[in-house]
């Protein structure tokens, strides 16, 4: 496989399971490492640099929000990897605070993660990746077990995420939002690439 993704760019990735689709996600958030060949961020091999380090450029949310949830209110999970890069304690209630604004979450930032409702819960996921502000964000079937006022809302952020200069790359099943808001669409097979195409010639080709 040779793909690549451009900045500012909104992708879509989607094919039947055991496609690839989630690999090749994980590979470009650094989560697995290639065999063989190269994973190349801004021009650089990621293969030597740590996944702390990594995910200052590249975000990744997994399909289950709960495999990201650990602190114990909603605040803190906003807050807790700006902690970990030392940011001054006025500066991170800043910026969590306008973080969840945003995401329609400031009225429960005191509450446990897991008394919200899974929409909730995939915004804060979210939340917790956006607010160190990385150049790609790499998201999993956002829009799993949501209903569709749910999907719209996660769909908005990253449509926003995208007006503001970030690169979306989004692995998916729900076709209608591939084609309101991707666009560009790579259909995955066997673990490469059956086709790479704008999204609005894409139902040329289903």
């Amino acid at each position: 496989m040779s793909l690549g993704f451009r900045q500012g760019e909104f992708a879509a990735i989607i094919g039947g399971n055991g496609a690839g689709k989630t690999t090749l996600a994980k590979l470009l958030a650094g989560l697995l490492r290639p065999a063989e060949g190269q994973v190349l961020v801004n021009g650089r091999d990621i293969s030597p640099v740590s996944l702390a380090r990594l995910s200052d450029t590249v975000g990744y949310l997994f399909q289950d929000p709960d495999h990201q949830l650990f602190c114990n209110s909603v605040f803190d999970e906003v807050g807790f990897s700006l902690r970990i890069a030392k940011v001054p304690p006025r500066q991170i209630a800043e910026l969590v605070d306008a973080m969840l604004q945003k995401l329609g979450l400031f009225s429960v930032r005191e509450r446990h993660p897991y008394t919200l409702s899974r929409g909730q819960r995939q915004r804060l996921a979210l939340g917790s990746i956006l607010v160190r502000e990385p150049g790609v964000l790499v998201v999993d079937e956002p829009s799993t077990a949501l209903d569709y006022r749910e999907t719209v809302q996660m769909m908005e952020l990253l449509a926003e995420f995208r007006r503001e200069g970030g690169t979306v790359v989004m692995i998916t099943h729900d076709m209608e939002m591939v084609l309101r808001y991707a666009e560009r669409s790579v259909v995955m097979a066997g673990g490469g690439v059956e086709l790479d195409t704008v999204t609005a010639e894409l139902p040329r080709y289903l």
